[in-house]
């Protein structure tokens, strides 16, 4: 997103750290409940492999709800005119024009 930081930042490092080690214990774990869902005659790649999604899923859970929040809050002050300004630019049109069409349109 333009505007906003490519990297995760110190705290969104270390919620990538904790989140992947919480997604290693889930991955562990998760097999035999899984198969208990599923029930005995379920192939052991499937239970494994819905293990492994449910572990990356919630382990990538802190480190996206943050990055969500911390968006919004950076982006959230942007008056509607700068949106449609950086908008335009980052499909490569001048921001200027989408400006004055708009300026045109509502005027």
């Amino acid at each position: 997103m333009l505007n906003l930081p490519p990297q995760p930042g110190m705290t969104g490092s270390l919620l990538l750290v904790l989140g992947a080690l919480v997604g290693i214990v889930i991955s562990l774990r998760a097999p035999r409940g899984v198969r208990e869902r599923l029930g005995p005659e379920a192939a052991t790649p499937t239970v494994w492999l819905l293990s492994v999604a449910l572990g990356v899923t919630l382990g990538g859970l802190p480190f996206t709800t943050w990055r969500v929040v911390e968006d919004i809050r950076a982006t959230g002050p942007i008056s509607a005119l700068h949106a449609r300004y950086v908008g335009a630019e980052t499909k490569l049109i001048d921001g200027e024009l989408a400006g004055l069409t708009t300026h045109l349109r509502d005027g």
